[in-house]
């Protein structure tokens, strides 16, 4: 069976919220075609073991995250999640397709060994709806 790699910026098992139920959503209906991977940023990278979860830990905000978003095309969201463990996890993973679940992890895997594979940005939930959803205006 071909397997997708869903590229997270939360843990599908450990956390909640509108964006990672849809991300789940998505895993579920694809998994009718495909063995389904999770590769995310998480705060509990020591979490339970599953199989088909690979953690990486999630950065915290920090002061250097302004300088990661010094360039015009880049927003401090795409800096925080450009992480370089998340990009040698990319390289470390076997998988037909990949998914990123918000245009800012498509960062990692655009550094990545694995650049060019076949390659999915789900667009569905942007930054600022997120926000605005959570955040307000």
């Amino acid at each position: 069976m071909r397997r997708a790699t869903f590229l997270l910026s939360k843990d599908p098992i450990t956390e909640h919220g509108g964006d990672i139920a849809l991300s789940r959503l998505m895993m579920q209906l694809a998994g009718d075609a495909f063995e389904v991977r999770a590769l995310c940023l998480s705060k509990e990278p020591d979490a339970s073991p599953d199989p088909a979860v690979t953690r990486v830990p999630k950065p915290g905000v920090d002061s250097t995250l302004l300088l990661k978003s010094l360039r015009p095309t880049r927003s401090v969201v795409h800096g925080r999640y450009d992480v370089d463990e998340f990009r040698d996890a990319i390289d470390r993973a076997t998988s037909d397709v990949y998914v990123a679940e918000h245009s800012y992890m498509a960062e990692p895997f655009i550094r990545s060994a694995k650049y060019g594979a076949p390659f999915v940005i789900n667009t569905v939930n942007t930054e600022s709806q997120v926000w605005r959803v959570t955040r307000g205006l």
